[in-house]
């Protein structure tokens, strides 16, 4: 389960990003780092593209679609940034915690078991590398990134 990202230059109706689902991405995030990232990305302002309406929101849509356009470009190279140097530290193989596991009735059991999830360093900052400078180039006005959720 992956969340896309492209670059998008210049407008397109919001009502054609069905065709990017065809499409290789631009950059990929694991749904289970998107989720491990959630609470920074909801510093970032955008845009929820919900055919037939559009709306300014906050954060990306876990399986909807979202545009970062100027308004929310800045942030988002920020909060991009600051992951990128951070797993860039990293072992070249390491663990995140992405939550707990939970019974049928979704309550977590006892003693608490962890679900952790492996991830490959060097994958992980070169797409946070393309996020940033996608994000560099919508802060200044040249197009905006759209993400398409899981």
């Amino acid at each position: 389960m992956k969340h896309n990202f492209f670059f998008v230059e210049g407008k397109i109706k919001y009502s054609s990003f069905s065709q990017f689902n065809q499409m290789e991405p631009d950059a990929v995030l694991h749904d289970d780092v998107m989720r491990y990232l959630r609470d920074s990305s909801q510093w970032v302002q955008s845009i929820q593209v919900s055919f037939p309406y559009k709306r300014e929101s906050y954060g990306l849509d876990e399986y909807g679609t979202n545009i970062i356009d100027e308004k929310g470009a800045k942030t988002f190279y920020g909060v991009i940034c600051a992951w990128k140097d951070l797993f860039s530290q990293a072992p070249e193989v390491f663990e995140i915690t992405t939550g707990v596991v939970c019974d049928h009735e979704g309550r977590a059991k006892y003693p608490l078991e962890f679900i952790k999830v492996s991830l490959n360093r060097d994958f992980l900052v070169e797409n946070l590398q393309k996020l940033s400078e996608y994000a560099k180039q919508a802060a200044h006005g040249d197009g905006y990134i759209l993400h398409l959720g899981m």
